[in-house]
């Protein structure tokens, strides 16, 4: 029995030594708490350091399409070079003349250099497929030739599924951005005026299926003014 008691004894005090003290305990739970609050401050500091990243990637971003764009005042835009051809409007009313799937071009025109909304001449350079030199080149003389009038003669009339356009040739005094100068008649709905610049080019290049072209006989006169055509920003 004494043996017992002595044994319970020596139990009883080798559990009180494993279990701790109610300050030690506490202190545990301190240093659990310590190391949840260094996370949450750590997981903040990531936060921050995020959206710091991402503000600088914004701002490099808008920077970038500044370059691009350039310094847009609040007014109009440049858009391209244009000689107004509005005799075609009228014939492009009368019935027969288009496909039927094709709606008829609202300001008949040639485009003689493409701005595309920018100010700055490089980025308008390789728009109009020209090198830097040539597009300041034909800016320069479109300038001088702002408001006047030139004859241009209509060659031959070509037709796809998704644009119509005639083909003309300019006088050599006016400079002209695109491969094949032309006039477009008419596209299908959802198909900008552009399209037309592809199909002359593919033609040029040797394309003949689904491409009928009528040559004219006579070519045709028409007059035309030198304009150049402006966008207010919030349409670009």
């Amino acid at each position: 029995a004494i043996g017992a008691t002595v044994d319970a004894a020596a139990a009883s005090e080798a559990l009180a030594t494993q279990r701790p003290r109610p300050s030690q305990a506490q202190g545990h739970n301190g240093g659990r708490d310590d190391w949840l609050a260094q996370c949450q401050q750590a997981l903040d500091i990531e936060r921050v350091k995020d959206k710091a990243r991402l503000d600088e990637r914004r701002m490099e971003a808008q920077s970038e399409e500044q370059k691009e764009w350039g310094t847009r005042p609040r007014g109009p835009v440049p858009l391209y070079w244009k000689l107004d051809i509005p005799g075609v409007s009228k014939t492009l009313t009368r019935r027969g003349i288009l496909p039927a799937n094709l709606t008829p071009a609202e300001n008949p025109h040639i485009t003689l250099l493409y701005f595309g909304g920018t100010f700055v001449d490089e980025v308008a350079a390789k728009r109009s497929g020209v090198s830097l030199e040539q597009f300041q080149g034909m800016r320069e003389a479109l300038e001088a030739l702002e408001g006047e009038e030139f004859e241009v003669r209509m060659l031959r009339i070509v037709v796809e599924d998704s644009v119509a356009c005639a083909v003309v040739s300019l006088p050599p005094v006016l400079p002209c951005s695109n491969k094949v100068p032309h006039i477009t008649l008419g596209t299908k709905s959802g198909v900008p005026p552009r399209y037309a610049n592809e199909v002359l080019e593919e033609m040029q290049a040797g394309r003949k299926e689904g491409i009928n072209v009528i040559e004219l006989q006579n070519p045709r006169p028409l007059k035309g003014r030198v304009a150049l055509e402006h966008s207010e920003p919030d349409s670009m």
